[in-house]
């Protein structure tokens, strides 16, 4: 195969997806027209298959050394199809359910939309741009917001937790007191939201992935006892407790008598004992990991 006239660069753990529509527009030809083309000499490949499916024909089309571009797991599909300005809870990329392409700096692509298979945060440091599905927002002058994002470059993207990651939904969820079961809510952040509270979400983060949530999650912690756990926490974040004191918050609470606290709103502790399981799941997705980091991380 020929490869087009036009090269692009490949960017580090760019989703094949991404490099192909890149090298399309570079060459000025539409991709269903280069698709149909990539058919009739490879009619096996089917008319249904996709990029990331083939992609050493990409590669071989871009003029790659072959391996530059990696075959990885469906999860990473797309990013989310709804307004960029938004974080969707009903989204099942924004949830974490799912692992969606998250998009580069634009300052640091030259203006192009590059979408990578990696965890990059919303923030670009070095611009000081807010890049998170696509937008290109000027933070400059926002310490906080830049801290935060140095803080999971630092200690929670090397344990595969990101902003976007089952943990954080979960955080959110605490933020906000969202105790309804997720699949159905309605709830969503602006931009704003999202931007102003991102150095409060990695607090609580950093909360629920301590060692100290281990310890906890290793004993037989029932639905209540977690439930009382996060609803606790809601109230610590009211208070504008920081991640070391919403950490030292996580610990069944009894009553004297040794029966479980049940002064909590029950209709609250009933919800999250009905999702307690996926609760559990997204919890348990990093703790071991997170437990072998040192205690000072956060």
């Amino acid at each position: 195969m020929n490869a087009l006239p036009v090269r692009v660069i490949c960017y580090p753990a760019e989703a094949t997806t991404s490099y192909f529509t890149r090298l399309c527009a570079a060459n000025c030809v539409a991709e269903h027209l280069m698709w149909r083309s990539l058919f009739e000499q490879y009619p096996r490949i089917g008319t249904a298959v996709r990029p990331q499916s083939i992609p050493r024909l990409v590669e071989a089309l871009g003029g790659l050394p072959p391996g530059s571009l990696v075959r990885r797991s469906r999860e990473f599909v797309s990013m989310c199809r709804h307004d960029p300005t938004l974080w969707v809870r009903a989204c099942t990329f924004c949830n974490g359910s799912r692992r969606g392409l998250l998009s580069l700096c634009r300052r640091c692509t030259a203006g192009e939309l590059v979408l990578v298979e990696r965890l990059t945060g919303p923030i670009c440091v070095k611009h000081e741009r807010w890049h998170a599905n696509g937008l290109d927002i000027d933070v400059s002058g926002r310490a906080a917001q830049l801290k935060a994002q140095r803080r999971l470059d630092r200690w929670l993207h090397p344990i595969a937790i990101g902003h976007r990651t089952a943990l954080a939904a979960i955080a959110r969820e605490v933020i906000n007191s969202w105790w309804h079961p997720r699949n159905r809510s309605t709830n969503q952040l602006s931009l704003r939201d999202e931007i102003e509270g991102l150095p409060r979400l990695l607090d609580v983060v950093s909360a629920l992935c301590s060692p100290r949530m281990t310890e906890v999650m290793a004993t037989e912690l029932t639905g209540r006892a977690l439930a009382g756990i996060l609803i606790r926490m809601s109230y610590g974040v009211a208070n504008g407790l920081d991640s070391r004191a919403l950490t030292e918050m996580i610990a069944p609470v009894y009553r004297e008598d040794g029966n479980l606290d049940r002064s909590l709103p029950e209709d609250h502790v009933l919800h999250l004992i009905a999702r307690s399981s996926t609760i559990r799941s997204g919890l348990g997705r990093h703790l071991n990991r997170r437990a072998e980091r040192p205690s000072d991380a956060l």
